[in-house]
């Protein structure tokens, strides 16, 4: 099985690269893990905030495979604790046998049809992100999750 994180725009460089760079490498230890990107629609005219979303769901749509398991990524969605979030993904790792895939947005958020369509919305944190630091909060969730699954030092 393997695991993708579907993210509109990029981590091009900087620091939030770097530890992108380095939650894959830990990552990889435990899991098949992968980062594809959706470059952003760009804002021009009068194109409203909705439209964005919309034209970039359709990129989203666009880009999963039909057999996969979509996990959407909104200040919407569930809130877990860390332990929670680690029994989650190990449910996972045992019960699904397709591809799971991680959807973030971009800087106007995920649109409801994305939600809609997804099989688990869940959320990080109460608190409101970036798109490039939610993708960096939530490679370090995955780590811990698995340390935590593994029984391994990282989570106290």
């Amino acid at each position: 099985m393997k695991f993708f994180i579907l993210a509109v725009g990029k981590n091009s460089k900087g620091p939030l690269k770097k530890l992108e760079k380095e939650y894959i490498k830990r990552i990889s230890k435990y899991l098949n893990i992968e980062v594809e990107e959706i470059p952003p629609v760009k804002k021009s005219g009068n194109a409203s905030f909705e439209n964005i979303i919309n034209l970039e769901a359709k990129k989203i749509w666009g880009r999963l495979p039909d057999d996969t398991y979509r996990i959407s990524l909104d200040e919407k969605g569930k809130l877990y604790t860390t332990e929670i979030f680690a029994k989650f993904i190990k449910k996972l790792l045992i019960h699904k046998r397709k591809p799971i895939y991680f959807i973030i947005g971009g800087p106007y958020g995920l649109g409801k049809k994305v939600r809609d369509k997804s099989h688990r919305t869940i959320s990080l944190s109460p608190l409101t992100f970036t798109h490039e630091m939610t993708r960096v909060i939530l490679l370090e969730q995955l780590y811990r999750a698995m340390t935590i699954i593994k029984g391994k030092k990282y989570h106290y």
